[in-house]
């Protein structure tokens, strides 16, 4: 079938952008999120759900960290390639008074990017994006209590605060603007259990979907899609 069709460069002169050089040839840009909407996500998030004093389990707070694999979604379509990232922060589990249902609300750091593969030999439109993004995720969740086991499967909507972004130089003249704020949807299952009387662990795969653009130029925009893995070490808040 006929290839792909190629981004065409621009002139990114015609839209003003402040670079600083990173190392060499890769361009570093700064975005400074506004980080109380993280935290007033994070408060939306626990409000979900009633007072956890309903329940028979606590509701849960600790830690989360996993690997991603990541790639972008161009248009027009191009050809690209996964690159890993990593993932890494703190989450709340909050239960609510019917034993299946919870909320989870995650506050984290991300890693997103891909590698734009060249059309021809020779093409000049090639190179690496990499960011790191302040992500809030809030998730309604099912629970299926299987023995010592819960099984689970829940996902809902996040946004990526962009903190830092580098693009290889080849990539500097097509994608000349970055989105300070990313909206998508997270989704996925997983499996947890006590260990002990302290602690809560879990792993979960899921899927990250970019609903809104995160690089852009004139007629070209990238959005962000993953494939993560994480596992999260949670203790049970005390009860009053």
């Amino acid at each position: 079938g006929p290839a792909p069709k190629r981004p065409a460069p621009v002139n990114s002169s015609e839209t003003p952008v402040h670079h600083t050089n990173y190392r060499a040839g890769i361009t570093l840009k700064i975005v400074h999120p506004s980080l109380s909407l993280v935290a007033t996500m994070l408060l939306v998030g626990l409000g979900y759900a009633p007072d956890a004093r309903a329940q028979n389990a606590p509701s849960t707070i600790g830690a989360i960290a996993g690997y991603n694999m990541s790639s972008g979604v161009w248009q027009p379509e191009s050809e690209t390639e996964a690159v890993g990232g990593f993932i890494v922060g703190a989450f709340a589990h909050a239960k609510t008074p019917v034993s299946w249902f919870s909320v989870m609300a995650e506050a984290l750091i991300v890693q997103r990017g891909n590698n734009l593969a060249p059309g021809t030999p020779g093409d000049p439109i090639k190179g690496a994006v990499r960011s790191e993004y302040a992500t809030m995720t809030v998730a309604p969740r099912l629970t299926l209590h299987v023995g010592p086991l819960q099984l689970h499967v829940g996902g809902g909507p996040s946004v990526d605060l962009l903190l830092r972004s580098r693009l290889d130089a080849g990539l500097g003249p097509v994608l000349f603007r970055d989105h300070g704020t990313v909206f998508g949807v997270t989704g996925g299952v997983g499996l947890g259990m006590a260990v002990g009387q302290r602690y809560q662990v879990e792993v979960e795969a899921r899927l990250y979907e970019g609903l809104s653009d995160a690089y852009s130029g004139n007629f070209v925009s990238v959005r962000n899609r993953s494939a993560e893995f994480v596992a999260r070490v949670g203790i049970p808040r005390p009860r009053d």
